[in-house]
């Protein structure tokens, strides 16, 4: 059986759009944000400030560098990896 994962982006350029974007999450799923897929070519710091904030960090060069998007998934497998 296949499950559907739920995914959801968001544009991070300030300190604050990272807070703003697990919220938003949060609203929207009702659940807390595990995961977070960043850009091979983001910043250390954003890299950083995702895992301060409680994600796992994985990365793809599949997505745009100031794109994070986010799940509730533990441990995935994609195709965006």
């Amino acid at each position: 059986m296949n499950k559907t994962l739920i995914w959801r982006a968001y544009l991070i350029e300030k300190d604050e759009d990272l807070a703003s974007a697990v919220s938003r999450y949060q609203q929207v799923t009702g659940k807390r944000p595990k995961l977070a897929l960043a850009s091979e070519k983001a910043d250390a710091a954003l890299l950083e400030k995702l895992k301060a904030a409680g994600l796992t960090v994985q990365q793809s060069k599949t997505i745009l560098p100031r794109d994070v998007w986010l799940t509730h998934e533990a441990a995935v497998q994609t195709g965006l990896l």
